[in-house]
C-alpha cells in the first residue's frame, strides 16, 4: 500500500475569519479529498471541543486546538517566552506551547506554517525540529526583512511567498553560498491566497442596492480591511473628504459615498474612525474640514439577533458605549438593538461579503504595506476595479512590477495579468517602523483623491476594468488551480526515514565526559577525532572543522575545544532526552538503555 506523507499544519484554525484561516479552510480540504495524505491542524485562537470541529472539518483531517481547556492549560497559555530572540512575547498564542505534544502525537513527516515569523520561529527551536521537514510561507510584506527572519527562512527546508514581491524580497536578501546558489531554498511561483470564484463573482447589482436601501447612480467607494494600525483609515477617509472638497460641483464625486466594512472597536492597535469623520465634520480648522461628510461614509453593520447585514453611517457610531466588546445599535430589520460592526468572529459570511463587494464601483486598500491583501482579489473577482498602493504585494495587483526572478521564469509583460483591472496610488514617502526596522510606505494623498475622482467618473474605463478584474483572477486566482500547486511542492518534498526519526527507539543517552586524546596528532587530526569520538558523529563536518581549526591557531587551547565539544555533544543529548521524554509522555515506551549516536542538528 502506497505511504501517505503525514503533513502537520499550523496557523490560525481554518474555521475562523481571519486571512491566514481563510487560506487553510481553502487549502486543507482540497488536499484532504485526495486522499494522499494524512493531515492534521494546530490551530490557534481554538478549543480543542470547539463545535466547528465538527461542523466544519467533520473528520477530515486531524485537529489540536491552541487555547487552553483547563487550568493548568490556561497558567501554561499564559507565560512569556523566555528566549531572548521573542523579547518576552507570548508565543503560546501561537501554538508554541501545545507543539511539541502535537508533533510527537501525530508524527509529521512535514510541518507547514504560512504566518510571520514572530508567530512561528518557534518550531525552529523546536527538539524535534531534526524529524521533520519544514516548510514556511512568510508574510513577507516589507523590505528589507529583518536578519533573524532571513537566517530562520534559510533554515526551513523550502521558504514560499504568497507573492511575486515575496519571492524577489527574500531571493534579494537570501545569501550566496560558496557553490553559488543561494542558501534559501525558495519555490519560484508565488503561491497566490486563492478565491472563490463560484463565490464571489458578479451579481445583478440593481437588486443588491436594492435591498441595502442604496440608489443605482451613486458611486460607492469601498474597502475591507481589519482595523489595525497598518490600515490607513485616517488617510483613506482623508482623501476621499479632499476629493469631495477639490473636485466639489462634479456631479458623479458630490453623489459619491465611502464604504468601511471593519470594526470599532477590534483590538488595542484599532483606529477610532467613527471619531475622526466627527472631527472632520465639526473643526474647520482641520485640513480636510468637509460639512456633510457624516452622511457620505457609510458602516457595514451584521445584527446579532436576525443575522440580517446593512449599513448605516458612520457617526451614528460615535460615542454610543461598547457593550460586551462591542457597539450595539438598533437593526433596521428586526429593530433590536443587536447590529453591530462585523469583527473577525463573528459577522459577514462569503454571500454576505460577496454582496458587499457588489455594491461598490471602486475597491481601495489604502495600507502600509501589505503581505497580500486577499480583499482586492476579492474585490476583483465581483468585478470591482482596484486601487492599492504601489508598495509590497499591493504593486503587483496593480502594475507590473518587473521583478528580478520574472527573467528566468518566463515572465514577461505580455504574459503576466495579476494587475489587470486595477491600479495604484503613488506612495507619498517612506519611512522605517520602529518596531521591525522595515520600510513602510505612506500614500499620496492628493494622487489618491484624483484617482477617485477619475475612476467614478470614467464609466467606459470602468467597465473595461471590471471585465479584465473578473479575467484577472479568473487566470491568477482560482483555488481549483492554486491548491494543485500545493499538491505539487508536497508530492515533490522528500521525507526523511521514519525509522531514524519518529518509528526509532526511544533510548537513553549516557552524560558526556573527557576521554583520553591519542598522541601526536596534529590540529586538523585532532578537530577530527574530537567529530568521530566525541559527538560520534558518523563523519567529519568538513565546514566547521575548518572553524575549529582557525580557533585553535587563534589561541584556543585543545582542552578549551575538548569542553567546547562535550558542551555540544551534552546539549544535542539534552534535546534527544526531552524529544523522548515527550514521546514516552504521548504513549511510547522506554527501550533497553542503549547509547545513542549524536545527530547533525
Amino acid at each position: 500500500m502506497t505511504y501517505k506523507k503525514r503533513i502537520m499544519f499550523v496557523g490560525e484554525a481554518s474555521f475562523l475569519n481571519t486571512g491566514f484561516s481563510t487560506y487553510y479552510r481553502e487549502l486543507l480540504p482540497r488536499l484532504a479529498a485526495t486522499g494522499k495524505y494524512e493531515i492534521a491542524e494546530l490551530g490557534s485562537y481554538a478549543k480543542q471541543d470547539d463545535p466547528r470541529v465538527q461542523e466544519f472539518i467533520a473528520g477530515r483531517w486531524k485537529f489540536y486546538g491552541v487555547m487552553p481547556m483547563n487550568e493548568e492549560e490556561g497558567r501554561a497559555f499564559q507565560q512569556p517566552n523566555p528566549h531572548p530572540r521573542t523579547r518576552g512575547q507570548n508565543t503560546n498564542q501561537f501554538g508554541e506551547y501545545k507543539f511539541a505534544a502535537a508533533v510527537a502525537d501525530f508524527k509529521p513527516d512535514i510541518v507547514i506554517d504560512i504566518r510571520d515569523w514572530w508567530m512561528l520561529e518557534f518550531q525552529e527551536r523546536s527538539v524535534f525540529r531534526p524529524w521533520y521537514k519544514w516548510i514556511v510561507m512568510p508574510t513577507v510584506d516589507a523590505e528589507p526583512q529583518q536578519e533573524e527572519w532571513i537566517q530562520t527562512y534559510e533554515n526551513a527546508n523550502l521558504v514560499l511567498a504568497y507573492s511575486d514581491y515575496g519571492i524577489h524580497t527574500l531571493r534579494r536578501q537570501s545569501s550566496l553560498a560558496t557553490n553559488g546558489k543561494r542558501s534559501m531554498k525558495i519555490f519560484p511561483k508565488a503561491m497566490r491566497p486563492g478565491v472563490d470564484i463560484d463565490g464571489f463573482k458578479p451579481v445583478d447589482r440593481a437588486s443588491i442596492r436594492e435591498h441595502w436601501n442604496l440608489s443605482a447612480d451613486v458611486p460607492v467607494i469601498g474597502t475591507v480591511m481589519r482595523n489595525q494600525s497598518r490600515k490607513l483609515y485616517p488617510d483613506l477617509i482623508d482623501a476621499f473628504a479632499f476629493m469631495k472638497n477639490k473636485y466639489k460641483g462634479e456631479p458623479q464625486v458630490d453623489k459619491s459615498v465611502l464604504l468601511i466594512h471593519s470594526c470599532w472597536p477590534d483590538n488595542m492597535y484599532s483606529f477610532d474612525y467613527p471619531r475622526h469623520v466627527y472631527r472632520l465634520e465639526r473643526y474647520e480648522w482641520m485640513v480636510n474640514h468637509k460639512k456633510g461628510i457624516r452622511s457620505d461614509i457609510l458602516q457595514s453593520l451584521y445584527c446579532h439577533a436576525c443575522k440580517e447585514t446593512s449599513v448605516t453611517f458612520v457617526m451614528n457610531m460615535f460615542g454610543r458605549p461598547i457593550q460586551e466588546g462591542r457597539i450595539k445599535m438598533p437593526c433596521c430589520y428586526c429593530g433590536k438593538t443587536e447590529a453591530s460592526p462585523p469583527n473577525t468572529s463573528i459577522g459577514f459570511n462569503r454571500e454576505d461579503l460577496s454582496k458587499l463587494y457588489n455594491l461598490m464601483d471602486l475597491y481601495v486598500q489604502c495600507s502600509i504595506c501589505e503581505g497580500d491583501g486577499m480583499p482586492i482579489q476579492e474585490a476583483k473577482a465581483c468585478g470591482v476595479p482596484t486601487l492599492v498602493v504601489d508598495y509590497t504585494a499591493m504593486r503587483e495587483k496593480g502594475r507590473y512590477p518587473n521583478y528580478s526572478h520574472f527573467e528566468e521564469s518566463g515572465i514577461t509583460e505580455e504574459n503576466y495579468t495579476c494587475h489587470k483591472g486595477g491600479d495604484v496610488i503613488e506612495v507619498g514617502r517612506y519611512y522605517y517602523e520602529p518596531e521591525t526596522s522595515c520600510k513602510r510606505a505612506l500614500p499620496d494623498i492628493e494622487d489618491l483623491a484624483l484617482k477617485m475622482r477619475n475612476m467614478i467618473s470614467d464609466p467606459e474605463r470602468i467597465a473595461k476594468l471590471r471585465t479584465e478584474a473578473r479575467q484577472c483572477v479568473e487566470e491568477n486566482y482560482d483555488w481549483n488551480k492554486i491548491w494543485k500547486q500545493w499538491e505539487y511542492v508536497l508530492d515533490n518534498v522528500k521525507i526523511l526515514n521514519r525509522e531514524e526519526t519518529w518509528d526509532s527507539p526511544i533510548s537513553e543517552i549516557e552524560e558526556i565526559k573527557a576521554v583520553p586524546v591519542p598522541a601526536n596528532l596534529n590540529d586538523e587530526q585532532y578537530v577530527s577525532w574530537l567529530y568521530l569520538n566525541i559527538l560520534k558523529y558518523p563523519s567529519v563536518d568538513t565546514e566547521g572543522a575548518k572553524m575549529w581549526i582557525e580557533h585553535l591557531r587563534q589561541g584556543v587551547t585543545r582542552e578549551q575545544l575538548m569542553q567546547q565539544f562535550i558542551g555540544i555533544g551534552n546539549s544535542q543529548s539534552s534535546a534527544s532526552k526531552i524529544r523522548d521524554q515527550v514521546r514516552i509522555q504521548m504513549g511510547g515506551r522506554a527501550a533497553v538503555s542503549a547509547r545513542k549516536k549524536q545527530e547533525f542538528v
